[in-house]
């Protein structure tokens, strides 16, 4: 799958509401943590389809969401109209959760109306939540570090390691960029990690406070350095690619 990008729990917000005029602060209706099942949905339409598509999206889907008061997950939804790409990350409160929604005929005749605007086959594909940016903040404030709204940048990058060398990539990837990331205090940024350790994939889920802060990461030769200490374990190179938050579902719930 190509890279994906989206935010969860302020370490990523993917569980973490916010107002309508303004940011507040909740905590989620569960509590994620290392291990808990991410589900990911992966929409990708005809470019000269793509706003019968989404809106199509939206009616469906938004609609169930909206009504949606139980606390079993939270998600949330980002878009990239240039690629006409929609993409839905959920985290669940258990698997059984996750597999009783997955067989409800009504999400089988929702996901059915959308096969004439595809351009290729919806995907869902499952991952562990390896960790979050923000763990020990929402441990101490009972608040995450950013909380993306509408529009809020957001940049997934997917590493794709060798499957032979699967748990010492792992081990480094968790020291050097899952504990760091915890003990980053700074608001510019926040991220959360997706493993799918039978493909040997690692996913970087980043939600930027402005398209500055990321140029500016970009920039710094630190970005560089950190991508780099993983060639080693590389079966091929990553995908990165930028998203936009089209709307947090938490959001819809809370208001409505």
């Amino acid at each position: 799958m190509k890279a994906l990008v989206l935010s969860l729990i302020s370490c990523f917000a993917l569980t973490l509401g916010y107002g309508k005029d303004e940011q507040t602060h909740r905590l989620p209706s569960f509590t994620p943590k290392p291990g808990s099942v991410v589900a990911v949905y992966v929409h990708r339409f005809k470019k000269d389809r793509w706003k019968e598509a989404r809106a199509t999206f939206q009616s469906r889907f938004y609609r169930e969401i909206k009504n949606d008061t139980k606390d079993f997950r939270d998600s949330f939804i980002l878009e990239n109209p240039e690629e006409a790409e929609i993409l839905g990350v959920t985290i669940w409160r258990s698997k059984k959760d996750l597999d009783d929604w997955q067989q409800q005929p009504e999400r089988a005749k929702h996901l059915k109306e959308l096969d004439d605007y595809r351009s290729q086959p919806f995907e869902a594909k499952r991952f562990d939540l390896l960790g979050m940016g923000s763990e020990v903040a929402i441990r101490r404030h009972h608040k995450p570090v950013l909380i993306p709204k509408p529009g809020t940048l957001v940049e997934v990058t997917t590493n794709f390691f060798d499957k032979a060398r699967w748990k010492e990539a792992r081990d480094t990837f968790e020291r050097e960029i899952v504990h760091q990331a915890r003990k980053d205090e700074k608001d510019v940024r926040d991220s959360f990690f997706l493993e799918r350790p039978q493909e040997g994939e690692v996913i970087t889920v980043t939600v930027w406070r402005s398209a500055k802060a990321l140029e500016e990461w970009t920039k710094n030769p630190a970005s560089a350095k950190e991508a780099k200490q993983f060639d080693r374990f590389r079966s091929r190179p990553a995908e990165v690619k930028q998203f936009r938050v089209l709307d947090e579902i938490e959001e819809l719930v809370q208001h409505r």
